[in-house]
């Protein structure tokens, strides 16, 4: 059986040392670099099976590291491989607001906050085994059900219910409705509970308006975003302790 070879792309050395033993860990030959100059290079002389990319990437050896580097290379990756797992593992959420969603929109097949869990359902060699490993029981997992597409200043979002309803909801694009949407489409592949502190952040709201005064979350501003979301696209959408959780419509 053909050994299974992935790319590694992350300019911290220690983080791309330890991904690479965690590739290796799997019997899974790597390729490690720390800059889109030598990943271009290998992947134009090699074929591989999945790629582990960071976003804040540098063009070269030396330069400073830029989301746009990386939004870069992994557009370019989507363009020619169409179907290659393509894993976006960051941590600079708090200086990048924007970094989960580009990742989103240029095409990662899975996005991880660092540090990237090394176990559960949640880990990144769960999301190995399911997208690469074992790929047919991806077909019909939740990430497939939430969509978008980009149309001028609107995203057009879809979704699919359990029994096959197609719904579309047209969002303005880099609205708090489409940043909420664009938050769920970048947890359900790994973890269907997005907190409130992560959705309190993406409409910038404080404290006491997103509890309404402790009265609780579903009291409060983010309420009648949820409520939209569940009318236009029949997400189920369920208030819990720490969060938020997210559920493909049953029809």
């Amino acid at each position: 059986m053909k050994s299974l070879k992935a790319l590694v792309v992350d300019d911290d050395e220690q983080i791309l040392a330890r991904m690479k033993d965690r590739v290796l860990d799997l019997g899974h030959e790597c390729d490690a670099v720390g800059s889109v100059y030598e990943a271009e290079g290998l992947v134009q002389d090699n074929q591989y099976d999945y790629v582990i990319l960071d976003m804040e990437l540098p063009l070269r050896y030396g330069d400073l590291p830029s989301p746009a580097v990386g939004n870069q290379f992994l557009n370019g990756l989507r363009s020619r491989f169409k179907t290659l797992p393509i894993f976006v593992v960051t941590g600079k959420e708090e200086k990048y607001m924007d970094l989960p969603k580009d990742a989103i929109f240029f095409g990662a097949t899975a996005y991880f906050r660092k540090p990237v869990p090394t176990t559960g359902p949640f880990s990144l060699e769960a999301a190995i085994k399911k997208h690469v490993i074992d790929p047919l029981s991806a077909l019909n997992v939740p990430d497939k059900w939430l969509s978008c597409e980009h149309d001028g200043m609107f995203v057009i979002w879809t979704s699919v219910a359990q029994n096959g309803t197609i719904r579309s909801y047209r969002v303005k694009s880099h609205s708090i409705r489409c940043n909420i949407l664009y938050s769920f489409l970048q947890h359900i592949p790994n973890d269907p509970l997005i907190s409130h502190d992560d959705m309190r952040k993406i409409g910038g709201w404080s404290h006491d308006d997103y509890f309404h005064k402790d009265h609780g979350a579903s009291k409060g501003v983010i309420r009648s975003h949820i409520q939209a979301l569940r009318k236009e696209l029949g997400l189920v959408l369920t208030y819990a302790k720490f969060g938020i959780e997210v559920a493909q419509p049953k029809n």
